[in-house]
């Protein structure tokens, strides 16, 4: 009821605001229609000032409709008509006398009611949707309620409401201890609620005399969409209550080479500049939070000898090939490179963004280039093909109904045991009868023997299926197996060879086990959050053209609306848009946009920072609103400040190449 009633109050108000300004409309026509006159006989014709009143007419109010014409037309009547129309004289007196003045009574209510009807449009957007996510917590709720259960993503409220009152002894009866230190790692990535509960430790403890640590980087927050809150740390000053902070700076980076430390130092000190130009233009006032953020982005090297490699390419579609396309085979023409000159495969990173790029450029350097790309997906045991044979004969003995394993089994041996490259249709279709496909096409140790298999111990059994389908043969499977077989050792402790409970475990919990990534050769590819922590001789970074502001499309703010009546419901899910920015949420926008430029900036700076000695990076020209666009606007200084002569039509290159040699020499 609360939800219909809010809906119906925000319609009434927006469809009176509507109203009312469609009113200006029709006295426009009305005016021009009592003189004879129509919109096309004005200046400019329909795209004149005629343009503008049918835009209020269909209820667009937002501030992009006052445009150069509209400002013409409120400074002189000259420009309400064309010298040479015959209505010259007609058009200025009736300007003059009745359409300006019509004009700016118009702008001072569209000023007004363009807050009122995007504020009903945003707060009205996912009422819906609110109201069926109230409907199906209650029920989850009650459901918990009735069976004793508690939701686990609920513990960090209930522990914050029963210490609310700031009592720590309550945690310490609980644990049965008691803690003086406390250490607090990746504190950028602590949630506001971690921390209120935090904070009730360390205080404890620092009112014992103890000392306590807190250990984070600004410029690392990536997590916000896991609640982290850079905010957090970024606001605290010079003490916890009334305890001191004794903060210090690292501010010695022995990961990096000394010419890839002094491109991140100015090529971040620009790109904060820059953000904060953008936000003082807008809002006439210092960005201070980023600011604050990036104060200690200046790093030394302790190294003597200036080493490192940077190049940054800005790339335009063609006739032969869009952007995707060039970045891939610029992507596969600089792995070449770094291949011939003596970097070895397993050194090099290449970081993206958004993982549907990873399957593209796999494919395209496995077809293109004949070179493995190693991901995330291939540390797992189910990317291993030979582990993937055994587990779909396991289920053809346990079920010799089920086709599609025997189907599969059937492609594999032929195909990757044999080496036959046989057509699937070839393989399958001819065979196929009333008993599924043609079981000849397996090896006869095993069709002949599946009765005694199946009575076989797990462990032996799967040894017994590896001989039996030779899987020897297929090429840099060891580590997966070893991992495997260790995995059903552990398995067989405290299970049985039960076939059907391993195959269920497999399913739901071995298949994700992953292998160490040493153990395979290849170039590495990651997303940039997953890269978080590690260090890489060679990075390369395509589409570094991220959106600086919303990337999903469809996200949503969560805001407490500041007046009623949009406020009659505590919190409202709103499209985080520019529309924001002209109703009851602009503090909502503006504080958004700060964390969206925080978060993309961020991640610039982890996927930048983790390279060792070399650092390559793709992006496309000319992209607005996106990383493109800051680095086009901070690589020129950067250029200036480090007295570099750079062609700015030519890859932005500094340093030269390190070889992995050279780390171990």
């Amino acid at each position: 009821d609360t939800i219909r009633e809010y809906r119906k109050e925000l319609e009434d108000m927006s469809k009176m605001a509507l109203e009312q300004m469609a009113e200006f409309a029709d006295i426009f026509q009305e005016e021009l229609d009592a003189y004879g006159l129509s919109p096309e006989d004005l200046k400019n014709g329909s795209r004149g000032i005629g343009s503008y009143f049918r835009k209020i007419k269909d209820g667009k109010l937002t501030n992009d409709v006052r445009n150069a014409t509209v400002e013409k037309c409120l400074g002189d009547t000259k420009n309400w008509a064309t010298k040479t129309s015959p209505d010259y004289d007609k058009i200025l007196s009736l300007a003059s006398s009745t359409l300006i003045p019509l004009l700016y009574d118009t702008e001072r209510a569209r000023a007004k009611h363009t807050e009122t009807v995007n504020s009903c449009r945003l707060s009205m957007q996912h009422l819906s949707k609110l109201q069926l996510l109230a409907n199906i917590d209650d029920e989850v709720r009650e459901l918990n309620k009735e069976n004793n259960r508690f939701l686990l993503s609920d513990t960090n409220a209930l522990l914050h409401r029963l210490i609310g009152d700031g009592d720590s002894s309550f945690i310490f009866e609980k644990i049965g201890t008691s803690i003086r230190n406390v250490m607090i790692d990746e504190f950028q990535d602590t949630s506001r609620m971690q921390w209120s509960n935090f904070k009730l430790l360390l205080l404890e403890g620092l009112s014992q005399g103890a000392s306590s640590l807190i250990v984070g980087d600004v410029k690392q927050s990536i997590y916000r969409w896991r609640n982290g809150d850079w905010g957090i740390l970024n606001s605290l000053n010079n003490a916890i209550g009334s305890f001191p902070i004794n903060a210090r700076t690292l501010n010695t980076n022995r990961r990096s080479e000394s010419n890839v430390i002094r491109f991140n130092n100015e090529l971040f000190t620009q790109a904060v500049d820059y953000l904060d130009s953008v936000h003082s233009n807008e809002l006439g006032v210092y960005c201070e939070p980023l600011g604050r953020a990036y104060q200690d982005v200046v790093q030394e090297s302790p190294r003597k000898q200036e080493k490192g490699y940077v190049k940054v390419s800005f790339l335009e579609p063609d006739e032969e090939n869009d952007y995707t396309e060039q970045t891939l085979i610029g992507l596969g023409r600089e792995v070449t490179r770094l291949l011939e000159s003596g970097i070895q495969a397993n050194d090099i990173a290449i970081l993206v963004r958004k993982n549907k790029n990873i399957p593209r450029i796999a494919d395209y350097f496995d077809k293109e280039l004949q070179c493995k790309i190693v991901s995330d997906e291939a540390f797992r045991l189910d990317a291993s093909l030979a582990i993937c044979m055994m587990i779909d004969a396991l289920r053809f003995l346990s079920d010799k109904t089920d086709t599609i394993s025997q189907a599969q089994l059937i492609l594999n041996y032929q195909n990757e045991v044999l080496g036959l490259d046989r057509n699937i249709n070839t393989l399958l279709l001819p065979s196929v009868n009333e008993a599924g496909c043609n079981t000849s096409l397996l090896p006869e140790e095993f069709t002949n023997q599946m009765n005694r298999l199946r009575l076989m111990p797990l462990y032996e059994l799967l040894e017994e299926l590896f001989s039996i389908f030779r899987l020897e043969r297929i090429e840099n499977q060891d580590a997966y197996l070893f991992a495997f077989f260790d995995a059903v050792l552990d398995y067989l402790q405290s299970h049985s060879s039960d076939l059907d409970s391993f195959i269920e475990f497999w399913e739901k919990t071995l298949c994700r086990k992953t292998i160490p990534g040493g153990e395979i050769e290849g170039v590495r590819i990651f997303s940039i959050h997953k890269s978080k922590g590690l260090e890489f001789h060679t990075v390369l970074v395509p589409f570094c053209d991220w959106k600086l502001e919303n990337e999903t499309y469809n996200q949503l703010v969560w805001c407490n609306p500041p007046k009623p009546p949009y406020n009659n419901i505590d919190m409202v899910p709103v499209n985080y848009s520019s529309l924001m920015a002209e109703s009851v949420y602009r503090e909502d926008y503006l504080h958004e946009r700060l964390q969206l430029w925080e978060d993309n900036l961020n991640l610039l700076y982890v996927a930048f920072t983790r390279a060792g000695k070399n650092l390559i990076v793709w992006r496309r020209k000319g992209q607005k609103g996106t990383m493109s666009e800051l680095l086009s606007n901070a690589l020129p200084r950067v250029a200036q400040k480090t007295g570099f002569q750079w062609d700015q039509e030519e890859p932005f290159e500094q340093g030269m190449l390190c070889v992995s040699e050279e780390e171990s020499g």
